[in-house]
């Protein structure tokens, strides 16, 4: 029996070889990544896969349909003509501020009409974020708030937790960078050392729960960054205290305990309790006070270590799957996924269209993204790296924080697209590539042009002669 993915692959390289995209890729480059990236989250439906392949080919498929179910079957087709609809719908903004994500969002999800072209589209999303950083300044910024204010939230009501992480956190750098950059680094100081720490918990509260005969499934995960810079803009809407670090957020690391009965629940919370000291005011029965929606599980924080909380969340398993359905429908590892998935989708394959947005996403105070004043500008190099530099810095600057060598070879720059001279100023969310020459060397000039102390360094340095 043939590879229908690899020949869906050879396919792709047929059709799009030779067609080029905005970033300078491949659009056969493109589809392969969407592909790859599918396999990362987990999903094996190879209707899905195969599409994903071929997702930019419609019109190719549509000039011989009949070939093309003879050698991949119907339901790629079919998932590729619905994906087409879906990618022209033109349901846009003009600004984060004063815009109602909810009415975008409920009229996506009532035009749509499968699951799968929906998925296959918000890796399509993700892989534009990651190579989206050639495109204008304007085109980036577009492309990001379509990810973090459509995609993203529709991704979430799916349960597909993977994917709004990568959409969010993608859009964020671009959107944000600063906001980004500076999170990032705070949070990388704040959670280190929090693998080995937690692995090392999760076989520890194993063992413990074994020994009282209650059977449990526990996982761990590390907040993203977008969900630390939401949370934070939340506490401080309602006055909240979150701390210069984040320390005030006490779900920066989170742990979910799925339990076979509701009694075990309290049970569980009883063996926390005994173990590590919690903070009280933090805690929420939603066992017996469920959340609008019917949402269940008890949450508490508890210090594992010094300061160290981890948010605990406990709950059933048919508390945790009553939420979770089409995530298990795609992350299941049977093989009999695809018949499951697709009698699934046959027997309510526009189920998502009562979902009601409006009260999904209530809690959500605020999409317009803010940065506060500061005094650093961030900036990307080619690759999408984030470069932080002092405000009024300039493109000699920038170019001496990527490498002493490119600085001293500097003769210029493209600023999101746009040729620029040494004296440029840089400002959040450029995009720059360094022009260099082989015998530029560095001139006087440029120390009142270099903003600084690393640039002025190695340039006086260089002027006297290395």
């Amino acid at each position: 029996m043939k590879d229908l993915a690899e020949e869906a692959v050879k396919l792709t390289l047929k059709i799009h070889a030779e067609d080029k995209r905005l970033a300078g890729d491949t659009y056969a480059d493109h589809c392969i990544r969407v592909y790859k990236l599918l396999i990362k989250y987990g999903i094996k439906d190879q209707n899905t896969l195969i599409a994903s392949l071929l997702h930019h080919a419609y019109k190719y498929i549509q000039k011989d349909r009949e070939k093309f179910e003879d050698n991949f079957g119907k339901e790629p087709a079919e998932i590729v003509k619905k994906y087409d609809f879906i990618s022209g719908i033109k349901l846009e903004k003009t600004a984060p501020a004063g815009f109602n994500e909810k009415y975008i969002i409920q009229a996506y999800l009532n035009l749509t009409e499968d699951i799968r072209p929906l998925v296959i589209r918000f890796a399509d999303r993700i892989d534009n974020l990651d190579t989206v950083y050639l495109l204008e300044k304007n085109q980036r910024t577009d492309v990001a708030n379509k990810c973090l204010y459509l995609y993203a939230p529709i991704a979430r009501i799916l349960g597909l937790s993977k994917i709004v992480t990568d959409l969010e956190d993608r859009a964020f750098k671009i959107l944000l960078p600063g906001e980004y950059y500076r999170i990032g680094k705070i949070v990388a100081k704040q959670l280190e050392g929090t693998e080995p720490v937690m692995k090392d918990t999760v076989k520890f509260l194993n063992s413990i729960l074994n020994e009282s005969e209650i059977r449990a499934k526990i996982n761990y995960r590390v907040k993203h960054l977008y969900g630390i810079y939401r949370k934070a803009l939340y506490y401080k809407a309602i006055n909240k205290y979150t701390g210069r670090n984040y320390e005030g957020i006490y779900d920066l690391v989170g742990m979910s305990i799925i339990v076979d009965t509701t009694e075990d629940c309290y049970k569980v919370e009883g063996i926390l309790n005994e173990l590590w000291e919690n903070i009280p005011e933090e805690r929420d029965d939603y066992i017996n006070r469920p959340r609008e929606l019917g949402y269940k599980a008890i949450h508490n924080v508890f210090y594992i270590k010094k300061d160290f909380p981890v948010e605990v969340q406990i709950k059933t398993f048919e508390m945790y799957t009553t939420n979770m359905d089409l995530h298990r429908i795609f992350y299941r590892s049977s093989e009999k996924t695809s018949e499951q998935f697709m009698k699934y989708t046959n027997k309510d394959p526009l189920w998502f269209k009562n979902l009601n947005y409006w009260r999904i996403e209530k809690s959500i105070k605020s999409n317009t993204l803010k940065t506060p004043f500061g005094k650093n500008v961030y900036v990307f190099t080619p690759k999408g790296d984030i470069i932080e530099l002092p405000k009024g810095a300039t493109v000699i600057d920038f170019a001496y924080a990527v490498h002493s060598d490119i600085g001293n070879r500097c003769s210029g720059a493209y600023v999101n697209g746009k040729i620029e001279k040494l004296d440029y100023i840089v400002n959040d969310g450029d995009y720059i590539k360094i022009k260099t020459a082989k015998n530029k060397k560095p001139s006087a000039d440029w120390l009142k042009t270099a903003k600084t102390s690393r640039a002025k360094t190695i340039i006086r340095r260089e002027l006297a002669g290395g």
